[in-house]
């Protein structure tokens, strides 16, 4: 058999909650900065240097975290394996999720008929590694490890399902 090997990264849309925090930090990183500038002529003081400190701080802490909150997904197929990385502001990778395919118990498209298999299943952990809860070709994936059942949510390209078709396709729900 050939070297299977397939990826896909996928960008988390952002919530009204990550817009909202992404909101309250610039707004918060402006009222620093004027506040501090602000001071700094009406003291007129040998401070001067510190304000700058604080202005300079507030700018950079504003833009470190409003980039923390851009996050991305890689699925990665390597003949019987999927790993899912998380990737943090283009520039930080975690591994969040190495799974041998041949575990999964029950793999579907994450819909109404897809998810209604799974609603009476307890399960240790429920993640979500796509873009958002209403992409298309979004898919859940059950699978046992540690003595649990967990699930996750992700958007899988067609070769990745036909990898997982050809591991575990006693699991796979057909579309």
């Amino acid at each position: 058999m050939g070297e299977i090997f397939n990826e896909k990264i996928v960008a988390r849309v952002p919530t009204f909650k990550i817009i909202a925090a992404k909101t309250g930090i610039i707004l918060l990183a402006a009222a620093i900065i004027v506040f501090a500038v602000l001071t700094l002529f009406t003291l007129k003081s040998a401070f001067g240097a510190f304000f700058a400190f604080v202005v300079v701080g507030a700018g950079y802490g504003a833009w470190f975290l409003v980039r923390q909150l851009n996050v991305e997904y890689e699925y990665s197929v390597a003949v019987d394996d999927l790993y899912i990385d998380k990737i943090v502001a283009r520039s930080r990778r975690k591994r969040v999720l190495s799974l041998d395919i041949h575990k999964i118990e029950e793999a579907g498209e994450a819909n109404e008929e897809g998810l209604a298999r799974v609603e009476n299943m307890e399960f240790g952990s429920i993640s979500d590694y796509s873009s958002h809860v209403q992409a298309p070709g979004r898919w859940y994936v059950v699978y046992s490890a540690d003595g649990a059942r967990h699930m996750f949510f992700f958007e899988p390209n067609p070769r990745m399902l036909q990898s997982f078709r050809q591991f575990a396709p006693a699991a796979m729900r057909q579309k």
